[in-house]
Order: C-alpha cells, then sequence, then structure tokens
C-alpha cells in the first residue's frame, strides 16, 4: 500500500490518510474525478479517521466487518467497495489533525505498555487476515512469512538479553500473527500475558 497522492493529515509525515492496494505501480497519473471537484482524486483506501460515507449507497448498515477488533477494517471495507466497482476518493482539501495513540487507555503512563502489546498483536493479526480474505491463504502467508521469522528471531534474541519490553513487543507480534494463521478469531485483549 504505497504512492500516496494527498496527505490529508494535517501533521503527520508518517503515514499517509490514503493510498493503493497494488504495489509498486505508480498511480501519479491518475484523473481527477471532475474539473469541477479538481480537489478529489481517485484512491484505493482511505484511514478510517478520515472516513465520510454515504449510506444511501449500502444494502445494509452493517459495514465493517466485525472480525478486525483493531486494524486494516477501513482497507477491508475499500477493498470490498472497490471489488463492486464503486470509487473511492481522497481530497485535499479535507485536512484533519490525527491524533493517533491518543485515545482511551493508550495516555495513561501506566497502561502505556499493554496499549503497545495490544496494537502489536492486533496489527499482525489483522495483516495476515485481511490478505487472506481478500487475495487468498497462500498469499497471506507470503504477505507475512517474512514478518513471522522476524518478530520470533526477535523475540528470542531480547529474551536472551533480559529486554523484557521488546521481547513483549515482538512476543505479541509474533503471537498474533501465529494465532492469524491458524485461523483464531482475534482475541487479544489488555493484560499481561506477554510480560
Amino acid at each position: 500500500m504505497h504512492d500516496y497522492p494527498f496527505s490529508t493529515y494535517k501533521n503527520e509525515k508518517t503515514y499517509s490518510a490514503s493510498g493503493y492496494f497494488e504495489e509498486n505501480i505508480k498511480k501519479n497519473n491518475i484523473n481527477e474525478y471532475s474539473t469541477q471537484i479538481s480537489s478529489l482524486k481517485k484512491v484505493d483506501w482511505v484511514m478510517g479517521c478520515s472516513m465520510l460515507i454515504d449510506l444511501d449507497k449500502f444494502s445494509s448498515k452493517k459495514l465493517f466487518d466485525e472480525n478486525f477488533f483493531l486494524y486494516f477494517e477501513e482497507f477491508d471495507l475499500c477493498k470490498r467497495i472497490k471489488d463492486k466497482g464503486e470509487d473511492v476518493f481522497v481530497s485535499k482539501d479535507l485536512i484533519i489533525d490525527h491524533l493517533g495513540n491518543m485515545g482511551s487507555f493508550a495516555t495513561d503512563k501506566n497502561l502505556k505498555f499493554d496499549a503497545e502489546k495490544l496494537r502489536e498483536w492486533h496489527w499482525m493479526w489483522s495483516t495476515f487476515y485481511f490478505y487472506k480474505k481478500n487475495y487468498g491463504f497462500f498469499y497471506a502467508l507470503k504477505k507475512t512469512m517474512g514478518k513471522l521469522l522476524r518478530s520470533f528471531v526477535k523475540m528470542i534474541y531480547y529474551y536472551l538479553i533480559f529486554n523484557r519490553v521488546l521481547k513483549a513487543k515482538y512476543t505479541c507480534r509474533f503471537m498474533g500473527l501465529l494465532n492469524s494463521i491458524f485461523g483464531k478469531k482475534s482475541w487479544y485483549r489488555v493484560n499481561s500475558q506477554y510480560q
């Protein structure tokens, strides 16, 4: 998911609010939606924090796949919209100030470690699930096998050098991905299981 046409985040430089599913394809020359609305460009996905949805276009108001607990649910929705021949747009005139990692318990210093573990586990679980659902099991395995191996090696390394924080991070990454590969539901919630 690369080649971002617009950055609609006010202060975010690392992440984009939109992009394309196909890697290594430059889409810089995509036509604008209309000459009257030159701020709109077609994209494949937009981030959920900056998503506006015309509910009249949907027969069911249940839009998101509830198997996702965190991450990738908006990619999945956009993929389904694109697969039905509909369009997804981004606007350079719609600017948001994304307060990533600022909600709920993530701002509590006492829960920061738990919040990090939750993010790592679900990022990996959702990555595999998204690819498996939309492209097939073997494609998902191919896309994530390097992440699985790197997480395992780092988990062992940080265990051996007694780095509790990084050991927990890579354990969560490894276990989230492994659970998704084995078809388990997105079950992990905040606790101290991977200390």
